[in-house]
């Protein structure tokens, strides 16, 4: 049933690029895509099964930890059905514009990302088939949602509708993040059957975590957060109109609500120090340096402590009242993903120059039975240093290209501020990358529209 959905949504989607236009039809396409189709055609399996059950339990330890962003086990995902979705809408429907596309230095880092599966494949000796499914996974998930960016979303007002579609997905998904908040997870499964990493980590201290059609409860854990600031941002720059017959400050009062019962301590206090920033960017505050250099220090003392430190503290204050703070605060959360990340190294070791080639990579080793809950870490275990910088490059680029085309001074305007929003919408998602599988099409679309209107910012407000 599965199959048959996807060959559905591909189908429907590129008849959407003949119907509207190519740019609205891009954007149901990348947003609604990925809010409503399944994850992957997952098999359910025999629970009175002991072997096929610790099978399914070995699958879904996989997909909890690459998601859809890289190849894993399935090619067929969520993510390449929107990447062939776009890619065949352009190229039927928007051919010509397609060919006026010129590439750009900044492209650079995101085609070394999508030909490194290639390279790291050969070299790792795979056979020929799988290097070239690896490749076109990549290219088909990553470069065609930002291709549809470069293309479509290159000037001030598309990247303001994109923002405001993404302001009504968070507004369709808010009703269903309540329920499932109360009732636990269930629209997955009663729209598309199984879903083998549904209920890890649901269980909160108010009721559950909901996941609604998302690949797991953290990515809803940054993505309601994010489109909340977003809808935050474009609101108090009065670029935000009224949505769904729901007035603009109550769609935002809606969306911080929702973004709170979604229970992830890192999506929220990111949300919360955006809108700090507004707040200091709005009445002209010019930050200085050391609240910087302490806010960086703060933020790697955490991090040590959750690494390690906390034993040197626990010797200090003793440890069951460093572990009964770790609770309290989810913190141990963190600390698992971090120590996963040094266990998960010692593999990666082995060819760190391009990786081992293979989704798979931390079965070469028995230091760990789990990938990394690192989207950077993971590109580097399955494709090498040069792949990991490439995706760093991927993110930080776009956020580089607009904050030296566009003074701070006009990130609050009514004009440049939703391009300004999704700009922190890009960062928001970057850093949690640092903890988290955190990927979607609609992300990789507002990459290539910063990548693309930065310049073109820059060289128009110095001549202004």
């Amino acid at each position: 049933m599965i199959l048959i959905i996807f060959g559905l949504a591909i189908l429907l989607g590129v008849i959407l690029f003949f119907l509207i236009p190519p740019r609205r039809a891009a954007m149901a396409c990348l947003i609604g895509g990925w809010c409503l189709l399944p994850t992957a055609n997952f098999a359910m399996p025999d629970f009175n099964d002991p072997t096929i059950a610790q099978a399914d339990a070995f699958g879904g330890a996989i997909q909890t930890g690459i998601g859809s962003a890289l190849i894993g086990p399935d090619w067929i995902t969520r993510s390449t059905v929107i990447g062939i979705t776009v890619l065949l809408g352009m190229i039927l429907s928007d051919f010509k514009s397609l060919k006026r596309l010129r590439p750009g230095k900044f492209d650079i880092p995101m085609a070394i990302w999508c030909v490194m599966p290639l390279i790291s494949g050969l070299i790792n000796e795979l056979a020929i088939e799988q290097a070239l499914l690896n490749c076109t996974y990549q290219l088909l998930a990553w470069g065609a949602p930002y291709l549809a960016g470069r293309l479509y979303f290159s000037d001030i007002k598309p990247l303001r509708e994109l923002g405001i579609t993404l302001v009504i997905a968070g507004l369709i998904y808010a009703p269903l993040c309540m329920i499932e908040a109360v009732f636990g997870p269930v629209f997955y499964e009663l729209l598309y059957q199984y879903h083998p990493y549904y209920f890890d980590g649901i269980d909160r201290a108010i009721g559950y975590r909901p996941v609604v059609f998302l690949e797991h409860g953290s990515q809803l854990g940054i993505w309601m957060p994010a489109i909340a600031l977003l809808a935050f941002w474009m609101h108090m720059c009065r670029s935000l109109p009224r949505l769904l017959f729901i007035p603009s400050h109550v769609a935002v009062l809606i969306l911080i609500v929702v973004s709170l019962f979604t229970q992830s301590l890192g999506g929220v206090g990111l949300m919360v120090m955006g809108i700090g920033m507004f707040a200091l960017l709005k009445r002209g505050v010019k930050i200085p340096k050391p609240v910087w250099i302490t806010a960086a220090v703060c933020m790697l003392g955490l991090g040590a402590f959750m690494a390690g430190g906390d034993k040197l503290v626990g010797k200090v204050v003793g440890q069951s009242t460093v572990d009964q703070f770790k609770n309290v605060a989810r913190l141990r959360s963190v600390g698992w993903r971090i120590n996963g990340i040094r266990r998960g190294m010692e593999p990666v070791m082995q060819n760190p120059i391009f990786g081992l080639g293979q989704w798979d990579w931390w079965t070469t080793t028995d230091k760990t039975d789990r990938p990394i809950w690192n989207l950077f870490a993971q590109g580097l275990a399955q494709h090498g240093v040069l792949a990991a910088v490439a995706l760093l490059g991927v993110f930080a680029i776009p956020i580089g290209q607009f904050i030296t085309g566009c003074p701070t001074r006009f990130w609050t305007d009514v004009n440049l501020g939703p391009p300004a929003a999704l700009m922190v919408f890009l960062v928001l998602h970057a850093v949690d990358s640092m903890l988290n599988p955190t990927f979607s099409t609609s992300l990789i679309c507002v990459a290539g529209g910063l990548n693309t209107i930065g310049p073109y910012l820059k060289r128009a407000l110095k001549s202004a």
